[in-house]
């Protein structure tokens, strides 16, 4: 390794910034422990089917999503991110785990139209 070569390094994910009406959608590969001088915060990583390993940030509805429905590494997860929360000051989401009920991604892809 060299410095010129760690510089020109890039990432092997991508973390997701999405807009309105975006989804993930794929195998939970890990939520990671990030450790900040003030915080802690979670990363999690979906290998999403389209665009590859993706990661994004468990802010508290996520995180709270995600605990509700027991998610765990490997669990084949959707991701729908619906925009600021109407008269709220966060953002929401929707979050499923697929159980066998069927395609979850053309479930989440249905609702895609709906205004929130």
């Amino acid at each position: 390794m060299s410095r010129d070569s760690i510089t020109k390094a890039e990432k092997s994910n991508e973390t997701w910034a999405p807009d309105i009406g975006d989804v993930l959608y794929g195998k939970l590969l890990s939520i990671t422990d990030v450790k900040f001088s003030d915080r802690e915060a979670k990363l999690a990583t979906i290998d999403d089917e389209e665009t590859g390993p993706t990661s994004f940030w468990l802010k508290a509805v996520l995180k709270s999503e995600f605990e509700r429905l027991g998610v765990m590494r490997d669990d084949v997860v959707g991701v729908k991110y619906l925009g600021k929360a109407p008269g709220k000051k966060y953002f929401d989401y929707i979050v499923e785990r697929e159980d066998g009920r069927g395609p979850l991604a053309k479930e989440l892809d249905q609702t895609a139209g709906v205004d929130v």
